[in-house]
């Protein structure tokens, strides 16, 4: 085989598992319990194992610490992981890609999002937004954990979930 005929083998190869890879990425549900095979409390280690996932360091930013930080996911826009202590504690998402095992996804009315929730949500004013809002789902076993809407007001505009106390935060590990 010449080298030309090997390089064509090699990327066919890398990009079918790169489609493979973002067509199972497009069916993970977030939850309380975490996103896909990711899951809340689970080690870098352990996250780090998942066949296909690369996580990226990212530099802590001026508020973030060795002990509390975030990190993205190579090649998987919008959705980064806050780590506290080498575990995972939340998961962000800011993409319409990805739907929560309800159904809802950035981008749904609250009206929409409350109905999905059988109107069981906690909803609290935006800390910035001024007709913003917080809307949560907690669940209490096995440990606390939740599942919470940013809005404009209107829309969702960021999910995330995790458990208590960092799903709470407003601005990441603040």
């Amino acid at each position: 085989m010449n080298v030309k005929s090997r390089l064509s083998l090699l990327f066919l190869v890398v990009g079918i598992v790169n489609t493979a890879l973002a067509l199972t990425v497009n069916q993970w549900k977030l939850s309380p319990e975490g996103l896909g095979p990711l899951k809340i409390g689970m080690t870098l280690t352990e996250a780090a194992k998942i066949k296909g996932l690369q996580l990226s360091r990212n530099k802590p930013d001026v508020h973030e610490s060795e002990g509390c930080y975030t990190k993205t996911l190579k090649g998987i826009k919008h959705v980064s992981l806050m780590i506290s202590n080498g575990k995972i504690v939340r998961i962000n998402i800011s993409s319409p890609r990805f739907f929560t095992s309800k159904g809802a996804h950035v981008g749904d009315s609250e009206a929409k999002v409350q109905t999905l929730y059988n109107n069981q949500l906690t909803v609290e004013p935006h800390r910035y937004e001024e007709s913003g809002h917080y809307l949560t789902s907690v669940v209490k076993k096995p440990q606390e954990r939740a599942i919470r809407f940013e809005t404009d007001g209107k829309k969702i505009t960021r999910i995330y979930a995790g458990q208590d106390p960092e799903v709470y935060y407003v601005e990441d590990c603040l």
